[in-house]
């Protein structure tokens, strides 16, 4: 099947994890204030063929910001606007993300059987999301030194190089710069991982071994490489049984 999966998640019978791949074209959905469809046919054929059901959907608002929410068989076919992060505790609810060089985040409580997806940009990043997420899993009764957490494609330092401008708003992140001819780039994914186990995670739950979207253009839309802003990966996570 042409998805990305953790090996680390793979091993928990009750899961579904993945993000796409080129494959499937671009399963973008649509932002707050742009006319589109959530929902488009090219998005259900890509959950039809992971065998999960598109009617049980819910995706979150990417607003590059910091805010997690629980939800429910409430928000079904919704985009839960204003949080970059979704929470669930039900069985055969989808919470799905879209990125493109961003950091889908994927978070496990073996224990509790809670999934949480997440969005975290350099904005939210720097914005800690991933330990506030782990906050809003303490809060449903989740130990953090049992979760398990992985880390989807997503650009790396190798190819995340940033402006002046740029360096100055991501300057609560400066000890993660590094200088290449002339270049500075910026590793946030040993940013998250800092802060995931800082939040009381084990270095060893944290699978972090995933592909640079950069790195691999065959397989992966990257948006700091095209600047094309319609074209995205989707992230999904699911309770199956």
């Amino acid at each position: 099947m042409n998805i990305w999966q953790s090996k680390l998640l793979q091993k928990i019978p009750w899961l579904f994890q993945a993000t796409s791949t080129k494959v499937f074209g671009s399963l973008r959905y649509p932002n707050i204030n742009e006319i589109g469809d959530e929902w488009q046919p090219a998005r259900e054929n890509f959950y039809h063929e992971l065998g999960l059901d598109p009617n049980n959907v819910v995706v979150s608002g990417n607003i590059h910001g910091n805010k997690i929410t629980i939800v429910s068989s409430e928000h079904l076919k919704r985009r839960i606007d204003g949080f970059d992060g979704l929470i669930t505790r039900e069985q055969n609810l989808i919470l799905a993300v879209k990125t493109a060089d961003c950091l889908p985040i994927f978070i496990v409580d073996p224990k509790n059987k809670i999934v949480g997806l997440v969005h975290s940009g350099w904005k939210g990043t720097v914005a800690n999301i991933a330990a506030v997420a782990v906050e809003e899993f303490k809060k449903l009764g989740s130990d953090p030194a049992e979760l398990l957490v992985a880390i989807g494609p997503s650009i790396k330092k190798c190819h995340y190089d940033i402006s002046e401008a740029r360096q100055k708003e991501m300057i609560g992140l400066k000890k993660y710069f590094s200088q290449t001819n002339g270049k500075t780039f910026v590793d946030l994914r040993t940013a998250v991982v800092d802060e995931l186990i800082i939040a009381g995670i084990s270095k060893d739950n944290i699978d972090d071994e995933t592909p640079c979207t950069m790195c691999k253009p065959e397989k992966y839309f990257s948006y700091h490489a095209s600047g094309k802003i319609e074209e995205s990966l989707l992230s999904v996570i699911s309770i199956i049984k």
